[in-house]
């Protein structure tokens, strides 16, 4: 249970050095791809042996779904972990930036529904990217290349469908975000009434990347997310060999 904390916590500081970086980096619009950019590919750098770097609800649940359908040993507990501890790192990088005195960008698509339809469809492919980039079958990416990759892929959305949908394709960032320009900055109801579009849009895009990677690009071998849980599973286990040993020999 401890490495499982542990790597949930990986998984919180990763999102929200992101939130963070993205509130601090508001003033200058121009340059917040690069940022993003060079944020994911460190994240990755840094947290991908640990973790598995998903650093994002969508990416965890897509990758959920591929270990349950492999009948992998993984514990559900472990993915659930990881989704409150990336909220909870993107509601305390707003605590910071407020603190710092920082303006918070503005979530406010100008688009609607068609925003929801973009919002899914990149939040597929990032995704499906990451499923990819992930299956040692498929790609033999190590984790900066694999940084690098998503951080691309990331920085190109947020210059492609930034003005029409906030191109934020991340449940974490978006409550983040939204939760905290709603309390410390403008109490503004429309904030809370777009959440649920940056909040369901990345499930939706999720669950679409498991089901092309599962039943088209899927080869068969466990992939890298599955190995890093299965080792997740071994230490779990590792750690009680020696109180249930007690246990029978009292």
């Amino acid at each position: 249970m401890k490495e499982d904390v542990r790597r949930s916590i990986a998984e919180g500081l990763g999102v929200m050095f992101l939130v963070f970086l993205i509130i601090a980096v508001t003033p200058e619009p121009t340059m917040a791809p690069f940022a993003i950019l060079f944020a994911f590919m460190a994240v990755f750098t840094l947290i991908a042996e640990s973790s598995g770097a998903h650093v994002n609800p969508a990416v965890t649940l897509s990758l959920f779904l591929t270990d349950y359908r492999n009948n992998s040993q993984q514990p559900g507990l472990l993915y659930v972990l990881y989704v409150i501890m990336q909220t909870l790192g993107g509601l305390l990088a707003t605590v910071v930036a407020e603190l710092a005195n920082l303006e918070f960008p503005a979530l406010l698509p100008t688009k609607g529904w068609y925003a929801f339809i973009i919002e899914v469809i990149f939040s597929m492919f990032l995704c499906l990217a990451v499923q990819i980039l992930c299956d040692k079958k498929l790609s033999n990416a190590n984790p900066t290349i694999a940084g690098t990759i998503v951080g691309v892929m990331v920085y190109t959305t947020a210059l492609s469908i930034g003005q029409l949908s906030g191109g934020v394709i991340n449940p974490a960032i978006a409550v983040g975000l939204i939760v905290g320009k709603t309390i410390f900055k403008d109490t503004n109801i429309d904030q809370l009434y777009y959440s649920g579009l940056y909040f369901i849009a990345p499930f939706v895009g999720g669950i679409l990347a498991h089901i092309f990677y599962y039943d088209i690009f899927r080869i068969g071998e466990p992939n890298f997310a599955e190995k890093k849980m299965a080792e997740v599973v071994e230490g779990s286990q590792a750690e009680k060999q020696p109180l249930l040993a007690q246990q029978a020999t009292a």
